[in-house]
């Protein structure tokens, strides 16, 4: 049995490391609360989400103004390669004309400052993205640069982080699923070979 035992661990550890030490985050401001710039995020690999509500109306930021400036962490041996802000249901408050931004990623630690595309919220594209985005572990802040003229007004966001893993080893496909038929092919084999000594005994 043990030996069985053995090898069922084995192909346990196997598959587990083929798999992202860590599973992507969503966190949704309606549920999880206000994002805030000093408790930082930390992304998993994969696709994260961050989905929130934010407004600008009269002359300045209201209590909205913290859903666009946020903080993640970049964990060790991980690194983002893929950030887009998607722009969900704007609603005007009242005569709006122009309406332009620009999104920042900034290093907390060493200041350095990826500055993305300048966008044009009024009939312009809703998914804003870096383009040729990589960031390596470290926490780093989100920051908007905004112009208007006119009332304003509110939005939904929704934020898509892409991660991926610098430590795991890539395993070609029709490699990973032979050595699992590998695996699997041991651990009949022990069975049948056990099920043989009982009945010898």
């Amino acid at each position: 049995m043990r030996p069985i035992l053995f090898l069922i661990s084995l192909v346990t550890l196997f598959t587990a490391s083929l798999e992202a030490k860590a599973t992507p985050i969503h966190y949704d401001e309606a549920i999880d609360g206000l994002l805030r710039f000093n408790a930082p995020l930390t992304m998993g690999v994969g696709t994260n989400v961050v989905e929130g509500r934010g407004c600008w109306v009269g002359g300045a930021f209201n209590s909205c103004l913290k859903v666009n400036d946020f903080s993640f962490e970049i964990a060790e041996d991980t690194q983002l390669v893929g950030y887009r802000f998607i722009l969900e249901d704007l609603s005007l408050v009242g005569p709006t004309i122009y309406w332009q931004s620009t999104s920042f990623l900034r290093n907390i630690v060493t200041g350095d400052t990826l500055g993305g595309p300048r966008e044009n919220w009024l009939g312009g594209t809703a998914t804003h993205a870096f383009s040729d985005i990589v960031l390596g572990s470290g926490t780093y802040r989100s920051l908007w640069n905004m112009s208007r003229t006119g009332f304003g007004g509110a939005w939904d966001f929704r934020i898509e982080l892409d991660v991926v893993s610098t430590n795991l080893v890539a395993v070609a496909e029709p490699h990973t699923l032979a050595l699992f038929l590998i695996c699997l092919m041991g651990l009949t084999g022990l069975v049948v070979m056990n099920k043989r000594e009982r009945v010898k005994v």
